[in-house]
């Protein structure tokens, strides 16, 4: 217990007289300076038990210590009891109402217990009279953050910073709201002069890559990225963040070598799985696959991970073991429509047509974006010479996207399959005047020279 500390001897009997009471069961008489030290020292070295046994046996001793009251509402906050803390901590208040340690302690239970706008009011009180002003401004900050106010929190934040330039949980939580409240263009400037106050700030030289790297300006992110990485070599977020930059860039090996950095530092799921996504680019898909089963290894619930390896089997051809991932994938995450489009591709490459389409339905209702959804999807009531139900699909896509030319030429196909020629008449003109070029779609479909002929007239007319 002592090895790290810098005790006195006396502090050390003091210490070791507790525990033997502790242990044995029974804690015995100490002064109120040796409860004080006592209770400080277990709950800052994470010793939350003792410090509760400490502070209960000192109110016994000393029922009338106002202090001891405040120390118990402190350590009910280590377990997580504010809804003991508090009425304890209004007590304290009551006998010394303006007292600055109470009125902090207060704030910091109503922050546990989710009453930001009470804890906001009190610390803005104690912004006048307390000396911990890069404290008292950051957990402002903390509590407009957690109200999803960001652009209130931003400036407690960097009050707090220009206080206090080694608050580095600060520097992380001022990105996030910039991020959040639409200001990151305008945050540059204040991470740059930051940097100019510290230039040896890997947190600072972090943020930066991350801002630059959200506003797509990849070569100053990287050497952002770069500068926090020189500064520390075992920053595994700067290596990271350096990947997503060469992934952005389209080069994968560098990005693949700057994550195998990054999971060498720390090797996280998240690290493992964004190395594997980089192999899975390069084609290295046995590679990916190892990697994205260590993300797995590390957190069996990593939906991403999950179907990161179907992806990879996917594309092996191996479709009866990418279906079994895609499924664990949705296990962890069933509303993901990107998986269950994924799985309804694999079940009908198996010739699960039912199931096919089932999934095609579920991933209907919770894709997003769906540029190439109802594409596909028609594709397969093609394959299986379902043209009407192929017509019926690309209808639904064209009321999303009405102006799409490729579903256009494609809807065409298909109402000219099931006899309906006049109605595709009309699609294929609309085709040809939003993209006559497209119309090679339809050769790959009609292989009669009349039908092409027939086609390619149509097209100079209205495309021209």
């Amino acid at each position: 217990m002592f090895e790290s500390q810098n005790l006195e001897d006396a502090e050390k009997e003091l210490i070791a007289r507790f525990d033997q009471q502790f242990y044995a069961g029974e804690i015995g008489f100490f002064d109120a300076n040796s409860f004080e030290f006592l209770i400080g020292f277990f709950s800052e070295n994470d010793y939350p038990q003792k410090a509760l046994k400490a502070v209960e046996k000192a109110l016994e001793l000393y029922p009338y210590s106002t202090y001891f009251f405040v120390e118990k509402a402190k350590v009910l906050l280590l377990h997580k009891e504010p809804e003991k803390a508090l009425p304890i901590i209004e007590f304290a208040e009551s006998v010394q109402p303006s007292d600055i340690d109470t009125l902090l302690v207060k704030a910091c239970v109503l922050q546990q217990l989710d009453k930001h706008k009470e804890a906001i009011k009190i610390y803005e009180y104690l912004l006048v009279f307390s000396s911990e002003k890069a404290e008292i401004n950051a957990q402002i900050g903390l509590s407009y953050k957690i109200l999803e106010q960001y652009s209130k929190a931003i400036p407690y934040y960097k009050k707090a910073l220009a206080l206090d330039l080694s608050q580095k949980e600060v520097l992380y939580d001022l990105a996030f709201c910039l991020e959040k409240a639409g200001e990151l263009a305008q945050s540059i400037t204040f991470y740059e002069k930051f940097i100019n106050q510290d230039p040896y700030s890997k947190e600072a030289w972090f943020n930066l890559g991350e801002i630059h790297l959200q506003l797509n300006q990849q070569s100053e992110a990287l050497e952002a990225f770069d500068y926090a990485v020189v500064i520390d070599e075992n920053f595994a977020d700067a290596h990271r963040g350096m990947g997503h930059v060469y992934m952005n860039l389209e080069r994968c090996e560098e990005a693949s070598e700057s994550y195998k950095n990054a999971v060498f530092h720390d090797p996280s799921a998240d690290n493992y799985c964004h190395l594997a996504a980089s192999l899975e680019q390069l084609n290295s898909y046995e590679n990916a696959i190892i990697y994205y089963k260590s993300a797995i290894k590390i957190d069996p619930n990593y939906a991403e991970a999950w179907y990161g390896v179907a992806c990879c089997l996917d594309k092996c051809l191996k479709w009866y073991e990418a279906i079994h991932f895609y499924r664990k994938a949705i296990e962890f995450d069933k509303e993901n429509g990107n998986y269950w489009f994924a799985l309804a591709q694999a079940e009908f490459q198996v010739g699960n047509n039912e199931t096919c389409h089932e999934c095609f339905e579920i991933a209907n209702q919770y894709l997003a974006i769906k540029t190439n959804f109802w594409l596909i999807w028609a594709d397969v009531y093609y394959q299986q010479n379902e043209y009407e139900k192929a017509a019926e699909i690309m209808n639904s896509g064209l009321e999303e996207q009405p102006k799409n030319a490729e579903m256009l030429y494609k809807l065409s196909a298909y109402l000219i399959l099931v006899g309906k020629y006049k109605e595709a008449m009309k699609h294929l003109q609309n085709a040809a005047i939003l993209d006559p070029k497209q119309h090679h779609i339809l050769f790959d479909i009609f292989k009669n020279p009349e039908t092409r002929n027939m086609i390619s007239k149509i097209v100079q007319e209205f495309g021209d």
